[in-house]
């Protein structure tokens, strides 16, 4: 087994807050969690769909896609019993969004690692198989939501985002096989026959 880690490069649907910069996917695209820059929904429910690079050298069979996020709310003032914010994973495959079961937000200003996978393409049920275009044109995001209860009191913010492909890897290394050398086979080069 391989993990593919990809990290967001793009904006693709913005709709959540950001705490500051130009573009979303810069304040969660990190590879060390930063808590100083994050995007955030208050109040209601959006969402933010991010762009990613293609996959390079990897082949293989394709077991799982996960979307990993740091997320938390915080609290301002409010009622006592206010709800927590909660969150979703979503994978935007042609022009579909596929969700995540919801998670809830249960730390005050205290970041927690989430994690989304999808072991099928659930564009169409079936296995992920092979082919890595689904990949390469794959979108996810993160989905918050701040109940109207809590709206006067939290806040649910997204910190870090990325995409984890995990695969079984395929004969070869996802590069051209050289079969000739100068003219010379290849295999003949090996055992040093000229």
């Amino acid at each position: 087994m391989a993990t593919l880690t990809l990290r967001p490069n793009s904006d693709s649907v913005i709709n959540l807050t950001r705490i500051s910069g130009g573009s979303n996917y810069t304040l969660v695209d990190e590879e060390t969690l930063n808590t100083a820059d994050y995007v955030y929904t208050f109040p209601g429910s959006q969402e933010d769909v991010y762009g990613f690079p293609d996959h390079t050298t990897e082949i293989g069979t394709i077991n799982s896609i996960s979307i990993k996020s740091y997320c938390d709310y915080m609290l301002y003032s409010g009622p006592s019993g206010a709800t927590n914010p909660r969150k979703r994973g979503l994978l935007k495959i042609s022009s579909t969004n596929y969700y995540s079961g919801y998670s809830n937000l249960t730390t005050n200003n205290s970041a927690v690692l989430f994690t989304d996978t999808w072991t099928q393409n659930p564009a169409t049920s079936s296995a992920w198989g092979s082919d890595w275009s689904v990949v390469d044109n794959l979108l996810a995001g993160i989905w918050l939501e701040v109940t109207t209860l809590d709206k006067t009191s939290k806040n649910g913010r997204c910190y870090q985002l990325w995409v984890e492909v995990d695969y079984t890897e395929g004969s070869g290394s996802g590069q051209p096989t050289i079969k000739r050398f100068g003219g010379v086979p290849f295999a003949a080069l090996n055992r040093g026959v000229w």
